[in-house]
């Protein structure tokens, strides 16, 4: 969660007054629990004295006391007694709060964190034992989180994207009402509906494979493929684009082999092969290249022309995210997520790089396939 997340998330969380209600509870409750600590240690300590003052009182019933004696040291004993009690009593209500001091700052940030103040952290203790408590509740408040700005980041997009064609529909049906459009005017409109109607049809379907693929853990119907084919078959599919932008192809390879399920990965290399068609100039140049390096299979996929920032690069594989607003209506920003969730469950990893002078670049790496 960055800094300025936190804040925000700080800033309301003290600005709520229910919230403040809520959080005088625990101090409540910590102040009670101190009292109740210094109760029984008083307790403890009566029950040892009377005790003691029982156990004497049993040696002067035996004569192990002289009968003269007995009165000056049960008095003795019962001023001790009292006074112990008290200096027992001022102590525990004072000292109790050092050993439990961390237990109450956990209890107290675990309540803020359960109100959704996600910024709570706790500081180590000098305790050691607690060391260990207070490291693993600060990671989880840190996950937590950023499991909340995920959700609200893909809600937040989500309504976007969803509204955009939505508007777009509705702007364009309410104008076919119009008596006085040509019949060129009310084709075009038509086409336009159309259009957004299928980039709606096509979003819902890229979050439905999504879902399916964070919910799946493990891939079933795997094989081995030759890799190197899968992608000279994609990229002829995309020949006819290609050919539209006169970019240079440098598509050069060997065989190579990997173990996963065919119809995934085909959509892993469509995705980086239409992305890197899409960003490149008119003219420009897309290589392929596919290696192996030890048991690891590498796919590069690769445009001149576009470039990504480095404070975005990190956000590309994110749902929704787009770099270039002006391709924002060719696409819904999923294409990237499907595809690391793809890598990722056949063991891989995808990462990017990207220069101003030669473009960008995706790689793939993936393990080779066990003959």
């Amino acid at each position: 969660m960055s800094k300025a997340d936190k804040s925000s998330v700080n800033a309301d969380f003290q600005s709520d007054p229910q919230l403040k209600k809520a959080k005088k509870r625990p101090r409540m409750k910590k102040r009670w629990f101190n009292v109740f600590f210094t109760i029984i240690v008083i307790m403890i300590t009566t029950m040892a004295m009377l005790l003691i003052y029982g156990l004497a009182f049993m040696l002067y019933k035996i004569e192990a006391i002289p009968a003269l004696s007995f009165p000056h040291v049960s008095l003795i004993m019962l001023i001790f007694a009292v006074t112990t009690v008290i200096v027992i009593a001022i102590i525990a209500f004072f000292w109790g709060r050092i050993p439990l001091s961390p237990l109450n700052r956990l209890i107290d940030a675990m309540h803020r964190l359960s109100l959704g103040d996600y910024s709570v952290r706790l500081r180590d203790s000098r305790i050691h034992i607690f060391n260990e408590l207070t490291r693993g509740f600060n990671k989880m408040a840190e996950e937590l989180g950023n499991t909340e700005m995920l959700r609200s980041d893909f809600i937040n997009n989500f309504s976007h994207e969803f509204k955009t064609p939505l508007m777009s529909i509705k702007g364009f049906a309410g104008l076919l009402r119009r008596e006085d459009l040509s019949d060129e005017q009310r084709e075009e409109y038509l086409k336009i509906i159309e259009s957004e109607s299928d980039r709606l049809a096509s979003m819902t379907t890229s979050i439905m494979d999504l879902t399916n693929l964070e919910n799946l853990e493990i891939l079933s119907g795997n094989a081995r493929l030759n890799i190197s084919e899968q992608i000279r078959q994609c990229v002829l599919l995309r020949i006819n684009d290609i050919e539209k932008k006169k970019l240079e192809l440098s598509a050069e390879f060997d065989e190579y082999y990997i173990n996963g399920s065919d119809d995934l990965l085909r959509r892993v290399w469509t995705n980086l092969i239409d992305n890197a068609i899409k960003y490149s100039p008119e003219g420009g140049k897309l290589s392929i290249d596919v290696s192996q390096h030890s048991d690891v299979c590498k796919v590069t996929v690769h445009n001149t022309g576009s470039f990504i920032p480095d404070e975005e690069r990190e956000r590309i594989f994110s749902k929704f995210y787009q770099t270039d607003k002006s391709h924002s209506g060719q696409g819904c920003g999923l294409g990237l997520a499907i595809v690391k969730r793809i890598v990722t469950l056949h063991r891989g990893t995808i990462d990017v790089r990207s220069d101003k002078d030669s473009g960008t670049a995706f790689t793939v790496y993936l393990p080779v396939a066990i003959v």
